[in-house]
């Protein structure tokens, strides 16, 4: 499956994006093929919003299959968004290795990968790439990853009014399937939801 995108930038020059199973092709039209770093920079995005930053950002990088969230941030200045796998395991509390009870694991694999965005005096937000290197393959299946397997505001009270009606959660999810054939969401997620009542 091939998706053909062309994005306008600044000052009218335009890019063309050939999205092939989890790989991005960039080219510029004057200057032909360029990477993802350079693209963003190019693009030179503007938003007037956090909320829109963010879903921009996230359907962006979803397209070449990598899930990012955000790492810090400060309430209307400053965001910090990475690869959601991105850091490393935190022995919190300083027991060696040889000496643990159970056999844990991390899905952290220290993904490098980090964007930086501010938000400028006249109220608009720009991006700054500090590394754009991952250190991974993309992922081929959206679904490991649990920001992809989320439901919207309006799903989850459906949701809840289905599990207080006795509906069981798999067949909350095979509703959900049947009305939208790209969701994520696993068995698990419902259970969560759940639990949460």
């Amino acid at each position: 499956m091939e998706i053909e995108q062309t994005i306008e930038g600044i000052g009218g020059s335009s890019i063309g994006l050939v999205v092939e199973q989890g790989e991005i092709n960039m080219t510029d039209q004057e200057n032909g093929e360029i990477g993802q770093n350079d693209m963003l920079e190019q693009l030179g995005w503007k938003f007037e919003s956090r909320e829109e930053l963010v879903d921009t950002l996230r359907q962006f990088f979803a397209m070449q299959g990598y899930a990012i969230s955000i790492k810090t941030s400060t309430k209307g200045r400053y965001i910090t968004l990475g690869y959601d796998r991105g850091g490393c395991y935190r022995n919190k509390w300083h027991v060696p290795m040889e000496r643990r009870q159970r056999n844990t694991a991390t899905r952290l694999i220290n993904c490098p990968f980090e964007i930086r965005c501010k938000r400028l005096d006249d109220g608009f937000w720009v991006l700054e790439v500090k590394n754009g290197s991952h250190n991974h393959e993309p992922s081929s299946d959206m679904a490991g990853h649990p920001s992809f397997r989320c439901f919207s505001k309006e799903e989850i009270m459906t949701i809840e009014e289905l599990t207080r009606s006795g509906v069981p959660p798999r067949q909350i999810l095979s509703s959900f399937r049947l009305r939208n054939k790209k969701l994520q969401a696993v068995s698990r997620t419902i259970y969560n939801i759940k639990n949460k009542l």
